[in-house]
């Protein structure tokens, strides 16, 4: 009986955690080696996204993967920002645990969103995990 009340107390503290915003001006840089993708600004490539990971505890074990319009584009800590070029447009963001073939944290959630660029703009988005093993990837008002 103890063992039953253990774990729905665990599912009722861990299933309500979720992650804190964090400013990309905070944050870590998501190592070079870890940036796959979207790196080298040019005339054509003007627009720039930068998506910056929450901190907290939940799927702090394993790296996030991210990629921009079907491209592996880089590998995400908890708290880690980063910075990518490219064209003007719309713009597909998917964000996943097991996207780069390989993961001990399973296959979890893959999120899907669209965003469209100006020419020069900049967006900013956050990753965010929940209890259940879901990500998300949002747009940020947090520069």
């Amino acid at each position: 009986m103890r063992i039953l009340v253990s774990i729905a107390l665990a599912v009722v503290l861990f299933g309500g955690c979720a992650t804190t915003p964090v400013r990309s001006s905070d944050a870590v840089r998501v190592p070079k080696e870890r940036l796959l993708a979207f790196q080298e600004k040019t005339e054509k490539t003007s627009s720039t996204i930068t998506i910056t990971r929450d901190a907290g505890v939940m799927g702090s074990a394993c790296n996030l993967v991210v990629r921009i319009n079907g491209t592996n584009s880089a590998q995400y800590g908890v708290g880690e920002t980063g910075s990518f070029y490219v064209e003007p447009g719309e713009v597909i963001l998917t964000v996943g645990y097991n996207l780069l073939g390989f993961s001990l944290c399973g296959t979890g959630k893959i999120t899907t969103r669209e965003a469209y660029l100006r020419s020069g703009e900049t967006k900013y988005f956050r990753i965010t995990s929940d209890g259940f093993g879901g990500t998300d990837i949002m747009r940020s008002e947090l520069e």
